[in-house]
């Protein structure tokens, strides 16, 4: 069945690291989460996204970013998560995160180049056998400007190394317009949180049903 795979990151991929996150350096931890879903299942996280507006009174053209959450709000979406994976087995949560202090120096060369291995290492081996895939990213996300190549690398990794015929498709989309790209968001900050800030409850509330990934720790 073909599939769509909504896709965000929380971090940066800035390597300064002589200064404090947040007072002039570069965030200490990077990380991308997603969800697999079956293609004609995109409703389910629709009807997700709109209850959790609808719960919070969020205006619906008001882009309700984890980030702007308090910590008794990012609970209760992170319950209600929980909840909506355990009632579709047929959804894949994970996340990968790395330990940017961690990682080779030649290796801090090209950016993109770590962005796309860590999608290439979480999300491939979820939809080998899937005929089509969407991929759907933040059109604003600076990663997006590595344009095709992304897709490039990730489609001859699904070719000749998995040996799939998995025909993958990008769509960069905007995010305050997009229900999947929204609730992934909640789900990426939920998982960084845990690592940049020590905040981990949301972390621990969806250590059941997520499948959560290190690099370089």
């Amino acid at each position: 069945m073909p599939k769509k795979v909504y896709l965000d990151e929380s971090g940066d991929l800035g390597w300064k690291f002589d200064l404090p996150y947040r007072n002039g350096g570069s965030s200490r931890y990077l990380t991308i989460a997603y969800i697999v879903i079956p293609q004609n299942k995109h409703v389910v996280i629709n009807r997700f996204v709109k209850n959790i507006y609808q719960h919070f009174s969020i205006n619906r053209v008001t882009e309700f970013k984890a980030s702007t959450m308090d910590a008794s709000t990012k609970k209760y979406v992170a319950e209600k998560i929980l909840d909506l994976i355990n009632s579709n087995p047929d959804f894949i949560l994970g996340a990968i995160s790395v330990s940017k202090e961690r990682v080779m120096q030649h290796l801090r060369a090209d950016s993109n180049k770590l962005y796309n291995y860590m999608i290439a290492q979480s999300v491939l081996a979820h939809i080998a056998t899937s005929p089509q895939v969407a991929l759907i990213r933040d059109n604003r996300s600076v990663k997006v400007k590595s344009g095709n190549s992304c897709i490039d690398y990730l489609q001859i990794k699904l070719w000749y190394e998995i040996g799939t015929t998995t025909i993958l498709r990008d769509h960069p989309s905007e995010s305050h317009t997009c229900n999947g790209l929204i609730f992934i968001d909640w789900v990426t900050n939920f998982i960084w949180c845990h690592y940049e800030d020590k905040n981990s409850d949301c972390f621990l509330t969806l250590s059941p049903i997520i499948r959560n990934q290190r690099l370089f720790f």
